[in-house]
């Protein structure tokens, strides 16, 4: 795709951009980390974090990763239908009464009880795999350690279906090691009696990206990061050590207007900013619709010309404004940063979640699905996904 011609495809004057490459050199680094041995299910919940779930599951099994999870059954349809083979792990959330989907895109079911369980052993083919959710302290969806035995017993008893993967999700907690540790060592002691019973499950998977720098001991042999793949920031930065790269490049926005303001007489007290000081004013066509958070308002950061100006008063639905006192040289179609890099200013996905008080990961969550999205590679464009919204069923 040429460079000066991408941006005319766009129809809409507010978009994102994700770097394919960040993504597959960060796949690299925790695989290189952790070793060939252990297996890396990329986590791509929430449409991959925001970030597209097409374009970044192709992309994560490229780079060395051995399978995909997500929350959404949406979502691995999707990536199914877009020609992704891969193994997909479904994590649990999904009813039973949608086995017969499952079985359908070969995507691999997350088992949490007995009757779910049964429901896939009447519809799947022989030796169809499923995972079992173990709780052990998340107190969500899953079995409770103590009380797994039997249940994956039970399970292996049914015909047509069989336990290919073991899995737990821990709670951070306070962040203390004695807590990790600890629910830790209720999966590995389920592990260790299932082993001294004759039951070998092959896939054993417990550390997700907040335990997988920080605790090599937990890798067992699967591993499901969301965060490091992405090169979102985690608590104290252990991402840093691995030298992964911020895969959201940017999230930007052209200028639709640019107004002088109006000197008030009466009710300036009224007015969404202190008109009396701020003489120049730019009107951008984004706002909490397009999920700029509206903390980002009244001097969240934005950047334009090269130059780091602020937003003016409240972020609305679906505009909001930014002050052009000090950027004289502004004018109708620039583009505008709110996050990323223009000239030798940045605005990074971390300084916007600490400002709005939210995780780096609802940062780019957040982002609209009806803004498009470009992705780069070796730092030019190489696809534009745009929204889609197909009608599934006429219910009149």
């Amino acid at each position: 795709m040429k460079q000066q011609n991408w941006r005319d495809t766009l129809l809409s004057p507010t978009w994102a951009e994700v770097d394919l490459d960040a993504i597959a050199h960060n796949v690299r680094q925790i695989t290189g980390l952790t070793g060939p041995s252990v297996r890396l299910y990329a986590a791509l919940k929430g449409d991959a974090y925001g970030h597209g779930c097409v374009e970044v599951a192709r992309t994560v099994v490229e780079a060395g990763a051995c399978g995909l999870a997500f929350a959404n059954l949406y979502e691995c349809v999707r990536v199914r239908e877009a020609g992704v083979t891969a193994p997909i792990l479904l994590y649990a959330g999904t009813p039973s009464y949608l086995a017969e989907t499952l079985v359908r895109h070969q995507i691999t079911p997350t088992i949490t009880d007995l009757d779910s369980a049964r429901a896939f052993s009447q519809c799947a083919p022989e030796g169809y795999g499923v995972f079992v959710k173990i709780d052990c302290g998340l107190d969500r969806a899953g079995t409770y350690a103590e009380e797994a035995r039997p249940i994956i017993e039970a399970i292996m008893e049914l015909p047509r279906i069989r336990i290919e993967g073991i899995y737990t999700h821990m709670e951070a907690g306070s962040g203390s090691d004695e807590y990790a540790r600890w629910q830790f060592s209720r999966f590995t002691t389920l592990i260790e009696k299932l082993e001294r019973a004759g039951i070998h499950i092959p896939v054993r998977l417990a550390a997700s990206s907040p335990y997988v720098v920080k605790y090599p001991e937990m890798y067992l042999n699967a591993i499901d990061p969301g965060y490091l793949i992405f090169g979102l920031p985690l608590e104290g930065h252990p991402e840093k050590t691995l030298g992964l790269r911020p895969a959201l490049r940017a999230f930007k926005a052209r200028i639709i207007q640019v107004r002088t303001t109006m000197a008030r007489e009466q009710f300036g007290e009224e007015a969404s900013f202190d008109t009396s000081c701020v003489k120049r004013y730019a009107v951008l066509p984004v706002g909490w619709g397009d999920g700029l958070h509206p903390a980002h308002g009244n001097g969240g950061p934005a950047l334009v010309r090269g130059k780091r100006t602020s937003v003016l008063g409240a972020v609305n639905y679906e505009h909001c404004k930014i002050d052009l006192t000090a950027v004289p040289e502004a004018e109708e179609g620039d583009e505008v940063v709110l996050i990323g890099r223009q000239g030798e200013e940045e605005i990074t996905v971390e300084e916007v979640a600490q400002r709005c008080n939210i995780l780096p990961s609802q940062v780019a969550g957040s982002l609209s699905k009806h803004m498009p999205v470009v992705y780069f590679r070796h730092g030019e464009p190489c696809t534009i996904v745009g929204p889609t919204r197909e009608c599934l069923a006429e219910l009149s």
